[in-house]
C-alpha cells in the first residue's frame, strides 16, 4: 500500500489526481440526476435504459480517435479542451433542469455529449502518467487512478441521492459543472514537454494500423469478442437501475443511490481481490468466475423487494463486474506489442462498450415488452451461457509470448 501512494509525493501527478477524482465524483453525481430526472420525464423502461447508452456509445465511436490522439497531438491541449466542453454542456443542462425546459431527447442529447468529452480525456489522461511520475512508479499510478475511480464510483451515486432528495437533479447537474473547475485550473498550469512521434503518419493510419493488428491477431480477436459479449449481457442491471430501485426495490432517490454505491464498493474489493486471483489462477479462469458471478449478483438483487437483502448481491455484481473487465484489460496489454498497446486497449473500449451500449438499448427494449425481471434474467441467463462456451476460446495469458507485428 505504501509503494501505491508513492506517486502522490510528486506534485503534478497529486494535484491531477485530486482534480480527477473531483471530476469523477461530478461524472457519478450526474449520471445519478441523469438517469432518474429520465424516470420523472417518461415511463418507458427503454428510454431509461438509453440514458446508460447515451453515457456509452460516445466510447464506441470515438475510443480509437481519442487513442490516436493521445499520441499525436499535445496531451494537455486535448484534455484542456475536453473539460471545457463537458463544463460547458454541463452549464447548459443545469439551466434547462433550473427552468423545467429538459425533455427526454434533450437529456440524451447533453449526456452524449459530456460522454464524447469523457471518452476522448480518458485516454488522453492514462497516455499522460508517464509526463507525471517515473516510468518505476506508472505501475503505482496506474492503480491510483483505478482506487479513485472506483472511490467515485462508490460514494458518488449515494450522494448523488442524498443531493437529489434534497434539492433535485439539478443540483446533481450544478455540483457536476463545479467539478470540472479543479481539472481545468490544474491543466492550464501545467507545462509538459510535448515530444511528437515521428513514426506516427497521422490520425488514420495510426487508428488502421491499431486495429488491422487487433482484429488480425487471433489471440486479441477472441478477447475483443469475449469483452463484447460480456458488455452485451452484463448491461441490463446497470441500464435499469433506476427501474429496479424504484419498481423492484419500492424505493427513491436514495435507494437508488445506495444501490449503485453498492456496485461501486463491490468494485474496490473485486478490483483487490482480482489481482490476488490473478497471482494463482490462470486469466481465463478468474474471467470466467468473474462472469457467473456476476450473473448470480444480477439474478439476485431481482429476487427481493427489500435494499437490505439485495445490496449483499450488488457487491457481488459489482466485485465480479471489475474484475472481469480488468481481466481482460491486462489480457491484452501483456500480449500486445508496446508500441500498439494504446490502440489496442482503444479498441477493446469499442468493442467492451459497444456490447455495453448495445445491450442497454436491448434490455430496456425487453423490460417494455415483457417485464423487468424478466429482462434481467434473461441477460443474467445469457451471460451464463456465452461465458461456459467461451471456455473453448480462452484470453491469452499473460505468460504468452507478444504476436510480431508484420
Amino acid at each position: 500500500m505504501i509503494t501505491t501512494l508513492q506517486p502522490l509525493r510528486y506534485p503534478v501527478f497529486r494535484n491531477m489526481w485530486l482534480a480527477n477524482l473531483a471530476a469523477h465524483f461530478g461524472t457519478m453525481i450526474q449520471a445519478v440526476g441523469a438517469a432518474w430526472l429520465m424516470t420523472l420525464l417518461t415511463d418507458s423502461a427503454q428510454m431509461v435504459a438509453l440514458v446508460q447508452s447515451s453515457t456509452t456509445i460516445p466510447i464506441l465511436l470515438l475510443a480509437l480517435f481519442a487513442g490516436a490522439a493521445a499520441d499525436t497531438f499535445d496531451r494537455r491541449l486535448v484534455m484542456l479542451s475536453a473539460q471545457c466542453m463537458m463544463l460547458a454542456v454541463s452549464a447548459v443542462l443545469t439551466l434547462l433542469s433550473a427552468f423545467g425546459h429538459v425533455t427526454p431527447f434533450t437529456l440524451l442529447g447533453l449526456t452524449f455529449l459530456i460522454g464524447a468529452g469523457t471518452a476522448i480525456n480518458s485516454p488522453t489522461w492514462q497516455a499522460s502518467l508517464r509526463d507525471q511520475v517515473p516510468v518505476s512508479l506508472l505501475s503505482s499510478a496506474i492503480a491510483l487512478n483505478s482506487i479513485g475511480f472506483n472511490l467515485a464510483r462508490s460514494l458518488g451515486p449515494a450522494i448523488g441521492g442524498m443531493v437529489m432528495a434534497g434539492i433535485g437533479p439539478t443540483g446533481n447537474f450544478f455540483l457536476n459543472t463545479l467539478s470540472y473547475t479543479a481539472l481545468i485550473f490544474v491543466l492550464l498550469n501545467w507545462r509538459p514537454v510535448f515530444n511528437r512521434d515521428d513514426t506516427v503518419k497521422g490520425i488514420r493510419h495510426s487508428i488502421a494500423l491499431g486495429v488491422d493488428y487487433a482484429w488480425r491477431e487471433p489471440a486479441i480477436r477472441r478477447t475483443l469478442v469475449r469483452s463484447s459479449l460480456f458488455g452485451l449481457m452484463s448491461s441490463s442491471i446497470w441500464a435499469l437501475a433506476p427501474l429496479v430501485a424504484k419498481d423492484i426495490l419500492h424505493g427513491g432517490q436514495l435507494t437508488f443511490g445506495l444501490l449503485l454505491g453498492a456496485l461501486g464498493v463491490g468494485s474496490i474489493a473485486g478490483a483487490i481481490i482480482a489481482d490476488e486471483m490473478r497471482r494463482r489462477l490462470t486469466l481465463q479462469n478468474v474471467f470466467t468466475i468473474g462472469s457467473l458471478g456476476f450473473a448470480l449478483g444480477m439474478a439476485g438483487i431481482m429476487s427481493f423487494r427489500v435494499l437490505s437483502l439485495a445490496l449483499p448481491f450488488a457487491l457481488l455484481a459489482g466485485a465480479c463486474w471489475v474484475g472481469s473487465l480488468s481481466t481482460i484489460n491486462i489480457a491484452i496489454q501483456s500480449y500486445v506489442p508496446q508500441r500498439l498497446v494504446g490502440r489496442c486497449i482503444a479498441t477493446y473500449y469499442m468493442f467492451a462498450f459497444g456490447g455495453v451500449s448495445l445491450g442497454s438499448y436491448i434490455w430496456g427494449l425487453v423490460a417494455d415488452m415483457s417485464g423487468l425481471k424478466t429482462s434481467v434474467y434473461v441477460s443474467a441467463v445469457l451471460l451464463i451461457a456465452v461465458t461456459l462456451l467461451g471456455l473453448r476460446f480462452p484470453v491469452p495469458e499473460a505468460s504468452q509470448k507478444a504476436a510480431p507485428i508484420r
